[in-house]
Parts: C-alpha cells; structure tokens; sequence
C-alpha cells in the first residue's frame, strides 16, 4: 500500500467496495483526517470517463448540508483516480439495527434525516444511487441524534451519461424494482431504499428476504412484503404501516414524490396519535422544527453508539464487497438509447428471469398460497434472527431426458390354450408375439438427453424440431439452450426473433423450457465473474428483456 495518495498521508484501509478501496488518510498541510476512497482503472477507464467521473464529483462536492458527508477534493495519483470526503466516526446504521440499539421513534428520526439530505442532494441534482444502512453514520450525544449520508462514490448527475458505461451498480436488497428492470436510477430509486430501511428498522429484517441474489431481485420486482405486526411496534403512529406500503410501491409513480414528503410522514409518524393525514404531518413538523430550533447545537465530537445488552465497538468501514451487485460492463453505442440501458441491467434481469424464483410465472399447479404471516419485530437490543430462506414454490414436472427412459418389450399374457384332440402330430400353439419394443426417445427429449454430451448435435436435432412446431414454448426454448451450450450467439439471436415472431416469448420459453432457464442462470454467473465472460452479446440480453 503506497504511503501517500496526492497530497495526503495514508493512515490505514478502512475497507474496499465495487468501486475500489476507501482509506483513512491525513492531510498534512492542515492536519486533518479524511477520507479517500479510490477507484478502480476498469471503472474510471477512458477520457469520457474520466470527464464524467471529474463533473459528476464537482456536482457532489457542491452539496453543503449536515445530513450529508462532504466532499472535499477529487483528482488523479498516476493512474488512480481517488475522492476525498469528510471522515465521520459513530456507528453504521446498519450496526445500529442489527442490535435495535435505538427506540422505533429514534429509527424514524434517523431515517427522515436520511431523507433530509437526499432532498439537498435531489434539489441540486445528485442521485446517490447506493442508499443502504452501511452508508448511513449514526452519531449521538447524549439524546441528540445526527445521521449522514455517506459515499457518494457512485452518486451521478441526474441528467448524465452514467449509464452508458453499462454498469449497473448498488446494492441487490435496496435496488428499486424500476432500476433493476432499466438500468435507469432516478430520485425514487433513492427512496425506495429508504423504504426497506425503515422496514429493516422496525422489524430487524429485510423485506426482499432470500439466500441468493436471484430470489431477491425476483421478490423485489414481483412481490410484496410481508405485512409488519403492529402490536410488536411500540411509541409510534399505527399509520407508519400505510407510510411504509407506499414508500415499498413497485410503482415509483405511487411512492411519496419528494424526499421532503416522506421526511414529513416519517416524523408526523413519531407522534403515536398521527392520523395519516399530510395536512395535520405539516402542523406537528412545524411545531417539531420550532422545538429543534430551541435546542442546542450539534455536538462538535462524534459520539458513538452502544448496544444495549453489547460490548462497545469501533466501526470505521464500508460495506463489504460481496453485497453488492456490479454487472458486466457494456460498450456504449452511439448515442446511448433504451438498448444500452436493457444492457446496463442485463445480468441482474437475467437472475431474476432465470432462477428458481421465475417459477411463480409459471401455470399453477396448485391454490395461491396464504398470504405470509406478519413479521414479527425481534426483541430489543438483540440481533435480528437471519432471513428464512424463500418457501419452494410449485414446480412443474420437468421431461425426463431420455437417457432416462428405459425401452423394454410390453409382456402380453398368454392366452389360455383349450386341450384338442389328439392328433398324429401335435402341433403347440405359438406364443403370443409380444409388442414391439417402444422407439428410443425422440423428439424433445432425445435434445435435452444429449445437451450436456454433444450441445452441437443436439442444436442441430433441435433446429428442425423448431422448424415443425415454431409456436411450441418447449422447443423453441431447448433450441435456445442447445444453441447456448454450443456457443453459437449468432444462430441464438435469430432463434430468438423467430420465437418472437411466432407468439412464443421468453417469459414463456421460461416457464416451459427448463434448459433455457439453466442457460440463462449460466450467463448471469458468467456476467457477474471477474472479469466478466458472457456468452450472448449485449444487444441479444437486450432482445431477451424487451421480449418481457
């Protein structure tokens, strides 16, 4: 690790994410610690990037308000583009709710100064992108609270280019469902996560709850939370439920439109008599900001957060790496356009189409199951429980591959034979012919039994089958897999506009097609690979999300 980045000091890592490293460090000159977060070649790669990366960072560090980190300096070490931000002590507040180490009301607090500087940010242009707990700072000095929004690392200009880069970035569990869908972060995008903010805060527990990111990203898109139990939320207005359902609204359109309204409802909801309604919010936040105007000033010194029943800890990080989702990168084509951002989303679309949860959008097979029990808020002061793995949802039956299929002679009982006279030569009845033995596997099947030994020979088999039955969703969907398996991009994407141009479209080729949902979850993991190695070019996923 180089001593110096610039004209600072290097102190220690404080941790590395999607975009590269972020370090403590001193600036010598007036001797104050900051903190630089560096970005990695690949990202900032180009003179174009380069550009946007250097506006998009002097749009940032314009942003002047308490409930956001500022930011100080950018520029370039060699061929290392660094950000110089405040370097704020406290806790995460993501620390802060694993050990529910604040009141529901305190939560609510925290969480509308949240939304306090994400209006700033909004007003002025700025779209963070990346709204999680881990970057939220908890600061608290005796029974004031100060929140701060952290790394704007990934943070762009609301009318830019950012995307064009193809890169879609943020976190799996906070993605808004329209983000994830386009590629395309907008203000609502930032709110949304506020929103499974405050259901993790009130319940400990992520809404979009499931052990892969496949599941998560097809709850968030297709599902909606579990209903959170009122009688296990003490000190705050019942109506927090409706403010929570519209902030969790797959429409942005339905969500609160500004970070200043859900701010408003949020504090409105720390009175326990709050009616829901916005008129009567803006009276008691008029009469909140008088009291706030009679209070003492922030605290000079950062205070800490200290679990209820846990030791005190030091928290000087950034979320781990590992949660968060960073796509291939994808060329940009002149002039940007819809296909690019399908492309930006690609991978992240295609986990969502292509694992075990795009079963819910198959035919049913059985009664919609009850809607899920309300989640119940953990006890206080002690870390939530982890999210329960997603229930298996019905499944049909998948064809047997035809190495499988045993082809053995039906036995025919033999007839009885009546005794007849005798003869001089006694002839002994024939024995019943059996049946002809059932033909070896063919069709479909015969494909899908030798995918995995020779994907050619099966692609060839299945081209002619696809030739036959163009409307039929299974074939059409293992002609696509067999052309995957053998690497033939080409020949995929006019499989693919021929499937289109009979009816058969790829949610249906999903459901029918269990080869084709292996192929696609096989490009998800290639795309998402370091470095990333997709099979299908970036205008065949865009084909694959417009055809939903």
């Amino acid at each position: 690790m180089a001593k110096t980045i610039g004209k600072y000091e290097i102190i220690r890592s404080l941790g590395s994410g999607a975009m590269g490293e972020v370090f403590l460090a001193r600036q010598a000159a007036i001797g104050r610690e900051v903190a630089i977060k560096t970005i990695l070649a690949n990202v900032a790669k180009g003179e174009e990037a380069e550009g946007r990366f250097r506006r998009e960072a002097e749009a940032a560090g314009k942003l002047s308000h308490p409930n956001l980190v500022t930011i100080f300096d950018f520029d370039k070490d060699g061929d290392t583009f660094y950000l110089v931000m405040e370097f704020v002590k406290g806790d995460d507040l993501d620390d802060v709710i694993k050990h529910q180490a604040l009141s529901h009301s305190q939560f609510l607090e925290v969480l509308a100064q949240v939304c306090d500087g994400l209006s700033h940010a909004h007003r002025n242009g700025i779209i963070h992108r990346d709204i999680k707990p881990a970057n939220v700072r908890v600061i608290r000095d005796g029974k004031h609270l100060q929140a701060k929004v952290m790394d704007f690392g990934i943070a762009r200009v609301e009318d830019s280019n950012m995307t064009a880069t193809g890169i879609v970035m943020g976190t799996v569990s906070y993605m808004a469902p329209e983000y994830i869908r386009s590629g395309h972060a907008t203000t609502q995008s930032d709110l949304f996560a506020v929103g499974v903010m405050l259901y993790e805060c009130l319940t400990g527990r992520k809404p979009f709850a499931g052990d892969n990111t496949t599941t998560i990203l097809f709850k968030i898109v297709s599902e909606t939370a579990p209903p959170i139990d009122l009688s296990a939320i003490h000190g705050i207005s019942p109506s927090i439920r409706n403010v929570l359902d519209k902030a969790l609204s797959k429409e942005p359109g339905d969500r609160f439109q500004t970070a200043d309204d859900f701010a408003k409802a949020l504090r409105a909801c720390k009175d326990p008599s709050w009616t829901g309604t916005l008129d009567e919010a803006t009276a008691m936040i008029t009469k909140h900001q008088e009291a706030l105007a009679q209070a003492p000033p922030p605290p000079s010194d950062d205070t800490r957060l200290v679990p209820r029943q846990a030791p005190p800890t030091v928290v000087e990080r950034v979320a781990p790496a590992e949660g968060t989702a960073v796509l291939a990168p994808v060329p940009a084509g002149k002039g940007g356009g819809r296909t690019g951002l399908f492309a930006a989303a690609g991978a992240a679309a295609l986990a969502v189409l292509a694992g075990g949860g795009y079963l819910a959008l198959r035919p049913k097979a059985a009664p919609a199951p009850e809607a899920p029990p309300p989640v119940q808020a953990p006890p206080r002061a002690e870390a939530a429980p982890p999210a329960p793995a997603p229930a298996p949802q019905a499944e049909a039956p998948r064809p047997v591959p035809a190495a499988q299929v045993e082809s053995r002679p039906v036995p025919v009982k033999a007839e009885a034979v009546k005794a007849e006279p005798p003869r001089p030569e006694p002839v002994k009845p024939a024995p019943a012919k059996p049946e002809p033995p059932k033909p070896e596997a063919t069709g479909a099947k015969a494909v899908a039994a030798l995918l995995n030994a020779d994907p050619r020979q099966a692609a060839a088999q299945a081209r002619t089958l696809a030739a036959n039955e163009p409307g039929n969703a299974e074939v059409q969907g293992l002609y696509l897999a067999a052309l995957y398996r053998s690497g033939n991009a080409w020949d995929f994407e006019r499989a693919l506009s021929r499937a289109a141009a009979s009816g058969v479209t790829v949610k249906k080729m999903l459901a029918a097609a269990p080869a084709f949902r292996e192929a696609l979850a096989q490009e998800s993991r290639l795309r998402k690979a370091k470095p990333p190695a997709g099979i299908l070019p970036d205008d065949v996923m865009a084909k694959i999300l417009a055809g939903l």
